[in-house]
């Protein structure tokens, strides 16, 4: 999405790639995602997700999507009012939310001076959904609010009732930056059953048993039974496959504890290593 945006031809792509250096990217990163070029297709998958991470994180895109997300959500504001709303994002979409909420919950915030933002517990959005969580990563690059200690959080000092922190065990995106935080009204949900080998895609991880009864009840107010919920866990791990999820692990594993990485070089790897595994495996991602 902002790749296609940011540049239309292959000299203007190397152009943006020597740019990032300049943006604190490492050299050697710049230089592989230089190679990758003539490797990936636009629509590939480590190609543009990794690549919209990067220019999210280090271009004039970023403040560009804060505002256009924050008219949007303001919009929504004044139309179903704080408490009815529900935020659902994923992977590059937790770092969006949480840098423009960042900025829109802020203390100090006065309504009366004419600036769109909003008070920490005073304006709470009802529930915000977090998968795939990437905010850390991305603050490596835009060195914005940490998420460690910003406001986008729940209670008194944030901007939501509850907010929960989805990740998948093997999920490359998530294994470096991790967010960990820890507060009332956070829930971390962590899943180990691999049934896709892309342990990032979005259909993957809401379908999860424990995080699809807690979407309903939160979204819906809708109950699953204990006995039903029981069996959907068990007709769900039915679907569970073993080819490459041993590699994948032994992959990650050797990527986060190679002390000749930094973090940024040990997620682009992580990542590659999952594009790598999964085509051995015959999968298309």
């Amino acid at each position: 999405m902002f790749w296609s945006q940011f540049a239309d031809n292959a000299a203007a792509r190397q152009e943006g790639f020597a740019f990032l250096t300049g943006a604190g990217v490492a050299a050697e990163l710049v230089q592989e995602l230089v190679t990758l070029e003539s490797q990936f297709n636009n629509d590939e998958f480590l190609y543009t997700h990794w690549l919209d991470v990067l220019l999210y994180g280090t271009t004039y895109f970023g403040p560009r999507i804060h505002a256009q997300f924050a008219a949007k959500f303001n919009n929504l504001v004044s139309e179903h009012g704080h408490g009815n709303i529900h935020v659902v994002c994923h992977s590059l979409g937790t770092a969006v939310v949480h840098d423009t909420f960042s900025k829109l919950y802020r203390h100090g915030a006065n309504i009366f001076d004419g600036i769109p933002d909003y008070l920490p517990g005073n304006f709470n959005i009802n529930t915000l959904w977090t998968f795939a969580n990437v905010s850390r990563l991305a603050n490596l690059l835009n060195h914005l609010e940490d998420p460690n200690q910003s406001t986008v959080a729940p209670g008194g000092n944030g901007c939501t009732n509850y907010l929960y922190n989805i990740r998948h065990e093997l999920d490359p995106f998530t294994w470096i930056k991790q967010y960990k935080r820890e507060m009332d009204y956070l829930t971390h949900i962590e899943n180990n059953v691999v049934r896709n080998i892309n342990t990032h895609d979005f259909y993957e991880y809401v379908t999860a048993p424990e995080v699809t009864r807690k979407l309903l009840l939160k979204l819906f107010d809708l109950r699953v039974a204990a006995d039903k919920f029981d069996a959907c866990v068990a007709q769900y791990e039915q679907g569970s496959i073993t080819e490459g999820v041993n590699d994948l692990k032994a992959a990650l594993e050797a990527v986060r504890d190679d002390p000749s990485l930094n973090d940024l070089q040990k997620a682009f790897k992580a990542c590659k290593a999952l594009v790598e595994i999964a085509k051995q495996a015959g999968v298309d991602i």
